[in-house]
C-alpha cells in the first residue's frame, strides 16, 4: 500500500514508476496489491526515484475509505484526484504519529442532527450558540475551528477543481484539508462546508450525496453570514456595489452572499437572476475583484506539533525523519515555521 501512496504522491503512473525502477508494470502491480514483497534493491530504487526514505515503504497505517466527503468539481481528473488523495493520506498518517506524543486538548465536537433541528441553517445557528460565537463576521475562522480541536491543513492540489475534504484519523481527530490555491473567501466557505460534514454528517449512516452537499453549502452560508443579520443590512435594492461592501464586511464571496440572500428570501428570484447576469458581464462569476479578498488566515496546529516535538520533546531532525518518513526539507516545506508561542493559544498538551 505504501508503494502506491508514494507513487501517487509524486503523480506517477504504474508504468512510469516501473520504468524508472527497472521492473515490469506487472511486477510493480503485484507489489502494490500485496501479492509479492519487493526486494531490498527494489525498495532502494523506489526510495531513490520517489525521493523518500526507505522506511516510508515499511510504515504501517490505513488510507481513508473512498466514501468520505469531497468538495470537488465533477470534471476533476482521476490523476489529479489520486495525487490529492495521496497528499491527504500522507498528512493523515503523519498527524496520527505526531498525536501519539502530543495531545490537542478541548471539548468533544458536538454532533448535530440536521433533520431534528429543522434544516442546515438551524444547525449552523445552533453551533454558533454552542460555541458562543458573537454576532457579526468571524474575523479569524481558522483560529476558531482550531481552538475547538479541528486540525486544518493547507494542501497544494495543483488544481482549483478540488476545494477540500474532511476526515478523522483512526483515533478520532478531525482534519479538514483545504486547497491552498483557492482565494481566501473560498477557503473560508469550504472550511465551514467541511465542518458541517464533520459535525452533521459523518456520524450518520448516509453516504455522500447531492443532498448532503447542498446541506453543507447552506450550513456554511448561515454560519458565516447569519441571515437575520444580513436581513437588517439589506435595507435597499441589492446591487453589485452593495454586494462588494457586504463582502468586505463578512469576508465571504459576493456569489455566496447573493445565493444566500435568495435562499433566505431577502431578494426575489428575478433580482437574483438579474445580479447573476450582471456579475457575469463584469467577469465576476469566475473571479471576483482581488482587492475585495479578506485577509489571509493560516492554520497553526500542525506546525506547532512539529515545534513541540523538536523544542519540548527533544526530537532531532534525524528522529523526525524516522517518525514521519520524509526527508527534512520536505518536512519543513509542509509543516515548519510560525509563532513560537502559538501552542499556548491552541491548548497543546504533552
Amino acid at each position: 500500500m505504501m508503494v502506491t501512496l508514494g507513487r501517487e504522491l509524486r503523480g506517477l503512473s504504474q508504468q512510469e514508476l516501473a520504468e524508472y525502477v527497472g521492473v515490469t508494470q506487472g511486477y510493480l502491480s503485484r507489489i502494490e496489491k500485496g501479492f509479492i514483497e519487493p526486494t531490498d534493491d527494489v525498495i532502494k530504487n523506489l526510495a531513490t526515484h520517489l525521493i523518500l526514505p526507505s522506511s516510508f515503504f515499511y510504515r504501517k497505517g490505513d488510507t481513508f475509505t473512498p466514501n468520505l466527503y469531497y468538495r470537488k468539481r465533477s470534471r476533476t481528473s482521476k490523476s489529479v484526484l489520486s495525487k490529492a488523495e495521496a497528499e491527504m493520506n500522507l498528512h493523515r498518517l503523519n498527524v496520527q504519529e505526531l498525536l501519539d506524543s502530543v495531545e490537542i486538548s478541548g471539548s468533544p465536537l458536538p454532533k448535530l442532527d440536521i433533520d431534528s433541528l429543522g434544516g442546515p441553517e438551524n444547525a449552523a445557528r445552533k453551533l454558533r450558540q454552542l460555541w458562543n460565537v458573537p454576532k457579526g463576521p468571524i474575523k479569524n475562522l481558522f483560529q476558531l475551528f482550531e481552538q475547538k480541536g479541528i486540525l486544518i491543513i493547507l494542501c497544494n492540489f495543483e488544481s482549483i477543481d478540488i476545494d477540500g475534504r474532511s476526515m478523522f484519523t483512526n483515533d478520532g481527530q478531525a482534519i479538514v484539508f483545504l486547497n491552498s490555491l483557492l482565494p481566501m473567501d473560498r477557503q473560508r466557505f469550504t472550511l465551514c462546508h467541511e465542518v458541517c460534514h464533520i459535525i452533521c454528517h459523518m456520524h450518520s449512516s448516509e453516504f455522500e450525496s447531492n443532498d448532503t452537499e447542498k446541506e453543507a453549502n447552506r450550513f456554511a452560508a448561515e454560519f458565516l453570514v447569519p441571515s437575520e443579520e444580513l436581513r437588517r443590512q439589506i435595507v435597499t435594492t441589492l446591487s453589485i456595489p452593495i454586494l462588494a461592501d457586504l463582502k468586505r464586511y463578512w469576508r465571504v464571496s459576493m456569489g455566496m452572499l447573493l445565493y444566500h440572500s435568495k435562499l433566505s428570501k431577502l431578494i426575489t428570484e428575478r433580482r437574483y437572476k438579474t445580479l447573476v447576469i450582471e456579475m457575469g458581464k463584469r467577469g465576476m462569476r469566475k473571479k471576483e475583484p482581488t482587492e475585495l479578498l479578506p485577509p489571509k488566515e493560516e492554520p497553526k496546529i500542525i506546525s506547532t506539533l512539529i515545534k513541540v516535538h523538536k523544542r519540548d520533546l527533544g526530537y532531532t531532525d534525524e528522529e523526525l525523519v524516522k517518525l514521519l518518513h520524509l526527508y527534512m526539507p520536505e518536512i519543513k516545506k509542509r509543516y515548519d515555521g510560525g509563532d513560537e508561542n502559538r501552542e499556548k493559544k491552541l491548548r497543546i498538551v504533552i
